[in-house]
């Protein structure tokens, strides 16, 4: 639902997302202790700056230990890879992954062609294209991945999603106008939460996208 009060929510939300940028240029790493992780992973051309609403609120709903994968744009797979090695490296024990966008992508690619379900606990993905986006043909280096019908999202829909241990749940945002098909952001698995009024940004600031984000997390 694109309309004037949406559209203006959404360049707000870029403005204040804007702002949280100097505070998100480093991995954020979890402390110890034996509750799963919650992992951020941002998307296009931002850092773990863009969780930072949805962590605070996550912290006041009982949730202790977060970590927040920082990358550069490049191919889903290299990204995927990455994302690999930081979680050996630096967040043992069980994880919810919790990507945005492109982050999304890098979410699923990491569970279903990396060894990710033996380790994965929850996906939830915010915006992320998963049929694919009409922007794609300007996408630079992600351009076959993004694309619809492309051979990533090809794959990725035909191999196993693990859902016997992994739960799988989307957010799509219907004023979005970045993923402008919001069908295009349902996984194929689990469940989805549409927001009417809510575009590709402002999801990342919505009390509502962090309710139900609580609500996937905190199933047993």
């Amino acid at each position: 639902m694109k309309n004037a009060s949406s559209l203006a929510t959404e360049a707000l939300s870029y403005l204040a997302l804007g702002a949280l940028l100097p505070f998100g240029r480093r991995h954020v790493r979890p402390r110890p202790g034996v509750q799963p992780a919650v992992v951020f992973i941002h998307g296009y051309g931002h850092n773990a700056s863009a969780f930072l609403p949805m962590q605070a609120y996550l912290r006041r709903a009982g949730f202790r230990r977060f970590a927040a994968f920082n990358y550069a744009t490049r191919p889903v797979m290299s990204v995927a890879a990455d994302l690999a090695a930081f979680l050996e490296r630096e967040v043992p024990g069980r994880v919810h992954l919790i990507g945005h966008s492109l982050g999304g992508l890098v979410a699923r690619a990491y569970v279903q062609k990396l060894g990710g379900q033996a380790r994965v606990r929850s996906v939830v993905t915010l915006a992320t294209p998963h049929g694919g986006s009409r922007l794609s043909r300007w996408a630079g280096v992600l351009r076959d991945d993004l694309r619809s019908g492309g051979a990533l999202l090809t794959e990725l829909d035909a191999l196993p999603h693990f859902e016997a241990t992994v739960r799988w749940a989307s957010i799509g945002g219907g004023a979005d106008l970045l993923v402008e098909d919001e069908a295009h952001t349902r996984h194929p698995l689990g469940e989805h939460f549409h927001f009417p009024d809510l575009a590709h940004v402002s999801l990342l600031l919505s009390p509502r996208v962090f309710r139900a984000v609580e609500r996937v997390l905190a199933r047993p």
